[in-house]
């Protein structure tokens, strides 16, 4: 499955022919005036004719094998899903994956994706307590800034909706307390700028952690923990701030994040770090570490 991203939009299919006619899909399903709400605008029409039919569209791709893909595009979602189903390459086999509904439950997967109310009280993958942390992207101080500014994507009402409403994501705090540009006292060097930038301040926040999960000299083994999942989520949560109006979608944060998801191709050993069995996949085995539960499928 080729994976690239445009915009935030995360557009997919078993060759580039499929990529490329997701053009003419868009063009023959909505208008691109700008005049009406399902409209894409000529800034984005543009964006998605060059990314999508130009001659280095290969570079600005990711060939994932099925179960990366599924690791990937479920990632971070905890809504359900209808059933769909694609056909893998390789094999001519279609698969086909449903994910549940997980809004309600009780437990959270790694990096899960929500408005920082539904992530809070309950149950995470690395253990409660510091062990867990729900980490605000943008930062919640960096948010109330723009709230202050006049600034207000969410349409919120007051500082403490605006810090419920919030998107943010289900993190170690290892990672978070190491990797983050925001953690603690650091965003006081960065806070006003990224107020002012959001786009930029969101792009700079995600890159800081991807990469420093990247980078093997973090690591006592000297390898890279980049997962496909880790990247997916991060993607999604890209597209719900694009949608939300916290931040546009730019060519930039998009290759950024196929760079990244091409690394963590590299770095993949094959195992799932979200259950396998929300997405209608069953597993095989399972290990519980003390980074959290692996599944092999």
């Amino acid at each position: 499955m080729i994976v690239t991203i445009v915009l935030g939009k995360i557009i997919y299919g078993n060759d580039a022919t499929e990529l490329t006619s997701y053009v003419a899909h868009a063009e023959s399903k909505t208008t691109h005036s700008g005049a009406s709400a399902t409209a894409i605008s000529s800034g984005e029409w543009t964006a998605l004719k060059i990314g999508l039919t130009s001659p280095t569209l290969p570079a600005n791709c990711v060939d994932l094998n099925p179960s990366q893909f599924l690791r990937f595009k479920n990632a971070g979602k905890r809504s359900g899903s209808v059933a769909k189903s694609f056909t893998d390459p390789l094999t001519g086999n279609v698969i086909t994956y449903q994910r549940g509904d997980r809004t309600r439950d009780a437990t959270l997967d790694k990096w899960d994706v929500a408005r920082y109310q539904e992530l809070v009280g309950r149950v995470a993958p690395w253990g409660t307590h510091g062990a867990t942390n729900r980490d605000h992207l943008l930062a919640d101080s960096i948010n109330q800034t723009m709230y202050r500014q006049g600034n207000n994507p969410y349409g919120v009402h007051s500082p403490s909706e605006l810090k419920r409403e919030a998107f943010a994501m289900t993190v170690s705090g290892k990672h978070h307390r190491e990797g983050s540009s925001t953690y603690g006292g650091r965003v006081q060097a960065i806070k006003q700028q990224h107020a002012n930038n959001p786009t930029v301040g969101a792009h700079s926040e995600i890159e800081a952690m991807l990469e420093h999960k990247n980078d093997p000299n973090n690591r006592p083994t000297n390898k890279s923990t980049l997962r496909v999942e880790m990247v997916g989520a991060y993607a999604y949560l890209y597209k719900c701030l694009v949608e939300q109006g916290v931040i546009v979608g730019t060519p930039v944060t998009d290759a950024m994040l196929i760079n990244y998801l091409r690394a963590a191709v590299a770095a993949d050993d094959g195992q799932w770090r979200i259950d396998p069995a929300h997405v209608g996949v069953v597993a095989k085995a399972s290990a519980v570490t003390r980074s959290g539960t692996k599944w092999a499928v």
